[in-house]
């Protein structure tokens, strides 16, 4: 069985983690009470390594995501344009996306974002 999580420390302490498992098909984990109460749903269960297939492409549309997000906020800048107004405008428009509202590259906007913290880290690998 392979498990991968999103959402980080943020997620974790607001119990809106996402799990990404695969499993053989005879394995057929389920999901058990102590992951409910740090997930917004159940795990998604396919075949063996499909946890980190999933993860792979989540991370690579986030990271797609944020590079557009920080170029708009650049733009926004050298065309006069307060983070706020861009984040209010962007935020309720089709520019809304995880990485504007959760993780907005710039101070202000979003207090819980890393910009808002030094940009220090959630957590390490070790």
């Amino acid at each position: 069985m392979d498990a991968r999580v999103s959402g980080g420390v943020v997620g974790a302490e607001a119990a809106t983690l996402t799990f990404m498992a695969g499993a053989e098909r005879r394995s057929s984990p389920r999901p058990n009470r102590c992951s409910r109460s740090w997930a917004r749903g159940p795990c998604t269960v396919e075949e063996a390594g499909a946890g980190q297939a999933a993860k792979i492409g989540n991370n690579m549309i986030l990271g797609i995501s944020m590079i557009a997000v920080s170029e708009a906020f650049v733009l926004g800048e050298n065309l006069s344009l307060s983070h706020r107004a861009l984040y209010d405008v962007a935020s309720t428009a089709s520019g809304r996306c995880w990485a504007l509202t959760t993780n907005c590259p710039v101070p202000g906007p979003v207090p819980t974002s890393p910009a808002n913290r030094d940009y220090r880290p959630g957590f390490a690998a070790l």
